[in-house]
């Protein structure tokens, strides 16, 4: 049994604006109202708009501060042992998973970035085994994205859009591994295209305005000493323990290990309430006129969408700040997904702060936007994923656990199996074999025994009980009193 959500869950699209919803409602004879003008929102005053610009403003320098937080946390926890890392990369998948899994610790794959360009700086990892580990760096950066989603999961429409607007950003790098990463394995066309672009460093130095106004706040807590911290992290260091990474704030007086683990919960605490503070401001910003305008501007040339993003990636010197940004925008249906894809795509590019980086992320532009055709396996995991997590907000974490967590474990686990010799190759061709049976069953009962079917009737099911209990608080919470 098939249950039915909504009645007009037929004709409803979650991308199209008010008004356009509006006029599919309103009678056949009647013309279509401009898809660029949205309803009309209830009168504010000035200072009540400037309070909310400001509000906003706030809450995305507070995020920026709270990802450089969450980052240096991380590397004073794990920087003496960073070296650990690149010993098991030396096989070439090992190192795409431990990509993966170091960017989305350190919620930024430029500090992953920079150890790797130190490291082949200091001929600990050659090229060829570092251009892996930055391909994994991209699609790990784009859990933030997800989890930013998840501060409007109160709204089934808005969590749809949100989750499909995250998850672009990691199809779009998922995709581009699918087909750059055996390319690269088999002709080496990044590892060549990067030495033409920058030499044999694979650094692009520059420096962003916006540093200069997060650098205070986040050193007042704690000065780490990135470049100490980048260059231990990439080197071998028997007195690593007794180094000092901290050199002022509040956390000048601690051990290093107590210093990241204050700097990674008080991180974590501000980006929350950054979050909230954000989706508030654009929630008041964004009802009216205002994001008509942004529409209009950003539906006039995509390609100037791709430049906008590179220009604000660099001023913010974060791909995460911008893209974590158009995740709560896209929510509100301030911006499609078509638009939010470029500038998805500027943000990449504007990251680039490794030659290296620059070679694939130019390759996957190329691979999966300049044709039109290319872009829908992107934009349709996207949107696939965000109905999915729209219906039931778990299937959301079950793409981050089997994306971020469950994947690499596995893929480092069979490769080092069979590195370990005749028991290691059997049990991990057992492995194997487990895992395409499990993977051919799974397609079978998918595709030909009404898997499918079922799957969407589950999705449903859980729908309709969010809904029923959601109505039931509401009952609870405004029924008037007697």
């Amino acid at each position: 049994m098939t249950v039915k959500l909504y009645e007009e869950s037929s004709r409803y699209d979650p991308w199209c604006s008010p008004n356009e919803r509006c006029s599919e409602l309103s009678a056949p004879d009647e013309p279509p109202a401009d898809p660029f003008v949205l309803l009309p929102a209830r009168r504010r005053s000035f200072a009540a708009t400037l309070g909310h610009i400001l509000l906003f403003l706030f809450s995305l320098w507070l995020f920026m501060v709270s990802v450089r937080w969450l980052s240096d946390g991380f590397m004073l926890l794990v920087a003496c042992r960073g070296t650990a890392f690149f010993e098991f990369s030396n096989h070439s998948l090992v190192g795409l998973m431990i990509g993966v899994v170091a960017a989305a610790l350190l919620h930024s794959s430029s500090a992953v970035v920079c150890i790797t360009v130190a490291s082949v700086g200091a001929d600990i990892l050659c090229l060829r085994k570092s251009i892996p580990i930055l391909m994994g760096a991209n699609l790990g950066t784009c859990v933030t994205c997800i989890l930013v989603a998840f501060a409007q999961v109160h709204d089934r429409a808005q969590f749809q859009r949100a989750i499909a607007a995250a998850t672009v950003h990691d199809m779009y790098n998922f995709w581009s591994i699918v087909v750059l990463f055996p390319l690269e394995l088999a002709f080496h066309p990044l590892e060549l295209l990067s030495v033409a672009i920058t030499g044999r460093s694979g650094k692009i130095a520059l420096a962003a305005p916006a540093d200069a106004l997060v650098d205070p706040m986040a050193e007042l807590w704690a000065n780490v000493n990135r470049t100490l911290l980048q260059d231990v992290a990439a080197s071998e260091n028997d007195d690593c323990r007794l180094a000092r990474f901290v050199l002022g704030g509040a956390m000048h007086s601690v051990s290093n290990a107590t210093a990241g683990t204050l700097t990674l919960v008080l991180g974590l605490v501000v980006l929350v309430v950054a979050l909230i503070g954000m989706v508030f401001a654009m929630t008041h910003l964004f009802r009216n006129a205002t994001a008509a305008v942004i529409r209009r501007v950003l539906g006039w040339n995509a390609y100037v969408n791709i430049v906008i993003g590179i220009l604000l990636t660099f001023f913010l010197h974060s791909s995460t700040a911008l893209t974590s940004t158009l995740t709560p925008l896209a929510g509100l249906n301030v911006i499609s997904l078509d638009q939010v894809y470029p500038l998805v795509l500027g943000s990449n590019l504007g990251a680039t702060v490794s030659g290296l980086l620059a070679a694939a992320v130019t390759a996957g532009v190329l691979l999966f936007y300049v044709v039109p055709i290319t872009r829908r396996p992107v934009l349709g995991c996207a949107e696939a994923i965000g109905a999915y997590s729209a219906q039931w907000p778990m299937a959301a974490m079950v793409f981050i656990g089997a994306t971020y967590m469950l994947l690499p474990a596995l893929v480092i686990a069979l490769v080092f199996l069979y590195d370990a010799g005749v028991a290691g190759l059997v049990l991990g061709s057992l492995l194997t074999l487990g895992l395409l049976v499990g993977v051919a069953s799974f397609y079978r009962w998918y595709v030909i025994c009404g898997g499918r079917a079922r799957w969407h009737n589950f999705l449903a099911a859980k729908a309709a009980a969010h809904e029923h209990d959601r109505r039931a608080m509401d009952a609870v919470f405004l029924e008037p009193d007697a």
